[in-house]
């Protein structure tokens, strides 16, 4: 019965010392909230730097990673959820960078129709598209060849106050046949 008890304060001691070696090696390895700010200042020099998804060259600053990007960045996640914003009037689409065509579909070919669809787009914080809604086709033949072409498609991310930002904006699909000479 002794050395039933001595074992399981022996365990008890072991498990106590492991355990605040660890919180010990944590504090030592984990930073320091305010300390993380300070390394996270961005621009000391000729660097680059990855803000709203697109890598671009980072000019000298002393502002931190959240004033540069404009979102409190809180253990790898945004807490900083804006509305998306309509590209209307002084606010211009954002800037198309990777296009992918759409597929002509074969009846429409063959039967030698041309379509002009119109889609509203949704595009994220980091330039992809996030939604696809048709607003004017006149044939559903090429609805489906417009979207998932346009789902495709990558843009520039819209900055507005230094803050990258979701937009919606209207996109045209045109399907013409090529005239063979």
């Amino acid at each position: 019965m002794k050395d039933i008890t001595m074992q399981g304060r022996n365990f008890i001691i072991i498990f106590f010392i492991i355990f605040l070696l660890g919180v010990i090696v944590g504090f030592l390895i984990i930073p320091h909230p305010q300390k993380q700010n300070e390394k996270t200042k961005i621009g000391s020099g000729n660097s680059y730097g990855v803000t709203a998804g697109v890598v671009r060259k980072v000019k000298p600053s002393n502002k931190s990673a959240k004033e540069v990007v404009g979102v409190e960045l809180l253990e790898g996640v945004v807490s900083e959820v804006q509305p998306p914003i309509r590209a209307i009037g002084d606010i211009k689409p954002p800037e198309l960078i990777k296009k992918v065509d759409p597929i002509y579909p074969e009846a429409a070919r063959k039967s030698g129709v041309e379509e002009v669809v119109t889609l509203e787009v949704q595009t994220d914080i980091f330039g992809r598209v996030k939604n696809v809604k048709i607003l004017r086709s006149i044939d559903s033949l090429f609805d489906k060849a417009a979207t998932d072409a346009v789902r495709q498609w990558k843009y520039e991310p819209k900055l507005i106050n230094e803050r990258p930002r979701e937009v919606i904006f209207t996109v045209t699909v045109r399907f013409k046949l090529k005239q063979s000479l």
